[in-house]
């Protein structure tokens, strides 16, 4: 909130301000202020606003450390922007507009997700996250113009030329270039009926993997970022590898009888290893977590009996990891998708959904843990 100090009434109000905020500064006309802030890691924030309109003018981040001071020059035409590790910037004002765009240069794999009138890519499964007794999507990127994916929604993508375009409140990609890697002609059960592996720990929260095998034989594998490790089909792998295989391999070694609770361990640092059963749109979830108790032998039961399913199924996990991105475009279902039009300089950062711990694609990978600021 912005106060007019002699009418002693309130000039205008921002509230979209997506980190932590430390420095505020206003400019000698009375035209502009300065937002300063950021996260440890992640990197510094700086965002210049209209002050009648509390309208944001422009968007920059920089380094690995928030910004805790802010200071236009006497003339306005510079800005002084200072962090924690010692840096200082001068940025001039007038060069300042819009906000920051910052190119890929990793693909990126997931799933189309569609919520009123919004279109998101989304991993391509929920994961454990820290302090939590559920899982949820470590990220959650909204697409700008989104309307060729939008006809894709439930389908795995890759985006294979995309940037990331940033401001105070949130990252959104704006893509020119994507595959499907599911055809959207695909029968109903093929997005019913999946098997995921996943490994996921903090910190290491990038170390892991999410491999998701579809009702079509068809298999994308990520890193918990979303970064693309392998896709293709499976019948390029191993003779009479299937997903119907899988299933009744999963059940015949007791995947069903290992106990529902708990999915998580509810802490900061952690590792988790999971599988996903979905039949017929029924998801079975089962995991290696369980309740740290110091008082009773661990690992329990639980645990050893789903770490001895996932060390058997270790070996058909690894040959989906090594599999590699080398497949021809019309190996993927050749749905080139026209550029989209629109900006195509650059841009980094990516929103990110609920949990406290997550990485951004752009500018590196971010990482932001509850209670390390």
């Amino acid at each position: 909130m912005v106060w007019d100090i002699e009418d002693a009434k309130p000039v205008s109000e921002v509230s979209q301000f997506r980190s932590g905020l430390f420095a505020l500064a206003i400019a000698h006309s009375g035209k502009l202020f300065a937002l300063g802030g950021g996260s440890y890691g992640p990197g510094g924030d700086l965002s210049v606003w209209s002050l009648s309109e509390a309208q944001e003018v422009a968007f920059v981040s920089f380094g690995q450390f928030p910004i805790e001071g802010l200071a236009f020059s006497p003339d306005d035409t510079l800005l002084t922007a200072a962090s924690q590790d010692g840096f200082v910037l001068l940025y001039a004002v007038n060069l300042l507009r819009g906000p920051q765009h910052t190119k890929q240069s990793q693909p990126l794999c997931g799933e189309i997700l569609a919520e009123a009138n919004q279109v998101f890519v989304v991993p391509l499964s929920k994961v454990p996250t820290p302090m939590s007794r559920d899982f949820h999507y470590a990220w959650k990127l909204e697409l700008i113009d989104p309307r060729s994916l939008a006809k894709l929604a439930g389908l795995p993508v890759l985006l294979a030329d995309w940037e990331i375009e940033s401001n105070a409140a949130t990252d959104r990609a704006r893509v020119s270039k994507f595959y499907a890697l599911l055809s959207p002609s695909a029968s109903f059960g093929s997005l019913r009926n999946y098997v995921v592996f996943g490994d996921i720990q903090n910190p290491g929260w990038n170390e892991g993997f999410i491999a998701k095998i579809y009702g079509d034989d068809s298999f994308v594998a990520t890193n918990n970022s979303g970064t693309c490790l392998a896709h293709g089909s499976l019948n390029q792998l191993q003779a009479g590898q299937n997903l119907e295989a899988i299933k009744a391999r999963l059940l015949a070694e007791g995947f069903m009888s290992i106990p529902k609770e708990p999915t998580t361990r509810g802490l900061d640092h952690y590792r988790t290893r999971f599988i996903e059963l979905s039949l017929d749109g029924v998801r079975h979830l089962r995991t290696d977590a369980e309740v740290v108790d110091f008082g009773r032998k661990h690992p329990t039961k639980k645990e050893e009996d789903f770490r001895g399913i996932f060390r058997q199924e270790e070996p058909f996990i690894s040959s989906i990891l090594r599999a590699g991105r080398n497949y021809r475009p019309t190996e993927l279902l050749g749905l080139l998708a026209r550029p989209w039009r629109g900006l195509a300089q650059a841009s980094g950062r990516m929103s990110l959904a609920q949990p406290s711990c997550v990485e951004t694609i752009g500018r590196k990978l971010r990482c932001r843990l509850r209670g390390r600021r």
